[in-house]
C-alpha cells in the first residue's frame, strides 16, 4: 500500500533511482532486503509503466573466487614451488592441460601448463615498460608473514619486495615469483619483525 501511495504521489523518475540506490547500498544475509527491495522495485515499474530491466539490471551473485588459473611451462617445477606454499597435486585434466591443486582451506588453482614462450625472460605485465592489461598477481592470506618469510627461505625462494605494509590496516605483505615469474602476494596480520629487519611502507614498484 505505502508503495502504490508514493507511486501515485510521485512517478517520476527521480523515484525510480531512489529505489535503486537502496538496492545499491543495502547488503544483508543471503540477500533478503536486496529481494525485497528488488521486488518493490518491480512492483514499482509496473505502476508507473517502467522497464525494470533497464532500470536496474539483475547482478549476478558471485559467493567466492572459484579457483586460480595460471599458466605455467613446466608442471613437475611448479607442483614443487606450490607446494611450499601448501598446495597439493590433486589430479589432472583428461582433455586439457591443466593440473589441479588444493591446499587445506580448500584454495585451488589450475596451472595451465601449456606456456611456450617465456618473453624474453621477462613477466610481460609486470617487468616491461609497456603496461598491458591483465592479472597482476595473486594476494593469499597467511597466518603468520614471519613463519612465510621463513619458509620461503629455507626453500631458496627470493622475496622480490616486503615486508611492506599498505597503511594503517593492520596488514603485512611479501611478494616472490614462481618459477614462470607469476607475481604472488603473501599477506597476513601485522606482528613484531624486527628480528628480521622490520616492515618498510609500500612503494610501487610496475
Amino acid at each position: 500500500m505505502l508503495l502504490e501511495t508514493a507511486v501515485a504521489e510521485d512517478a517520476s523518475a527521480a523515484f525510480l533511482r531512489n529505489v535503486r540506490l537502496l538496492l545499491s547500498t543495502v547488503v544483508a544475509p543471503n540477500g533478503v532486503h536486496r529481494k525485497r527491495l528488488s521486488a518493490s522495485l518491480h512492483r514499482a515499474c509496473e505502476l508507473t509503466g517502467r522497464d525494470y530491466g533497464h532500470t536496474f539490471p539483475h547482478m549476478i551473485e558471485v559467493r567466492r573466487v572459484d579457483h586460480i588459473g595460471i599458466r605455467v611451462s613446466d608442471l613437475e617445477r611448479s607442483v614443487a614451488f606450490y607446494k611450499v606454499l601448501g598446495f597439493e597435486l590433486l589430479n589432472k585434466a583428461a582433455n586439457d592441460a591443466v593440473a589441479i591443486l588444493k591446499n587445506p582451506t580448500d584454495v585451488e588453482l589450475n596451472l595451465v601448463y601449456n606456456a611456450n614462450d617465456d618473453a624474453g625472460g621477462k613477466n610481460i605485465l609486470m617487468d616491461v615498460d609497456q603496461k598491458y592489461t591483465g592479472y597482476t598477481h595473486i594476494a593469499l592470506n597467511v597466518a603468520s608473514i614471519k613463519a612465510a618469510i621463513e619458509t620461503l627461505g629455507a626453500n631458496q625462494i627470493k622475496i622480490t619486495q616486503g615486508p611492506v605494509s599498505f597503511g594503517l590496516d593492520g596488514h603485512v605483505s611479501i611478494f616472490a615469483r614462481d618459477p614462470d615469474l607469476n607475481v604472488i602476494e603473501l599477506r597476513g596480520r601485522s606482528e613484531d619483525l624486527s628480528s628480521i629487519g622490520g616492515v618498510t611502507t609500500y612503494e610501487p614498484e610496475n
